[in-house]
């Protein structure tokens, strides 16, 4: 019966060794130098800290921290009509690089810039075509506090 016990032991370390073991962890919570130190759903940021994709590079930013309200975040929904695309930093890419229509998730009460991008210099970026970013250039800036958040931008 020892035995038994001592071989159950024995794999629990070894599963939790070899990184099969992943326990729900908060976003910003493990350092990481790569991506295959974070747990499912998680990605090494840029600021050198395992979050969801989302959140991550914004943990060290004073953006996100392990408090109980950490895991708070929005969706920012984007689309993209024609050839280009929207970038926002530690969240993602829509458009020509991945999907037309997307949603990214963004700490909740973050300052948020959206990058429209040009891929074709004869049809340029023309316009957001919705009321979060309405009037501004290829840079929209806006405080991510809604739940969902549609940004559109068009290319000529």
């Amino acid at each position: 019966m020892k035995t038994l016990i001592r071989l159950h032991q024995f794999l629990l370390v070894l599963a939790i060794l070899s990184g099969c073991y992943a326990p729900d962890l908060r976003d910003c919570t493990v350092t990481c130098g790569g991506a295959t130190e974070c747990a499912s759903g998680q990605v090494c940021g840029a600021d050198g800290f395992c979050a969801a994709p989302g959140v991550a590079g914004t943990c060290g930013a004073g953006g996100v921290d392990a408090s109980v309200d950490a895991g708070q975040t929005v969706m920012v929904r984007v689309m993209v009509m024609g050839n280009g695309q929207v970038d926002i930093p530690g969240a993602g890419t829509c458009g020509m690089t991945g999907p037309p229509d997307c949603v990214m998730q963004v700490p909740k009460n973050a300052h948020v810039v959206a990058t429209a991008v040009t891929h074709d210099t004869n049809k340029p970026f023309d316009k957001w075509n919705s009321i979060t970013c309405a009037g501004q250039d290829e840079s929209c800036e806006f405080t991510a506090v809604l739940s969902v958040t549609t940004i559109v931008a068009k290319f000529k």
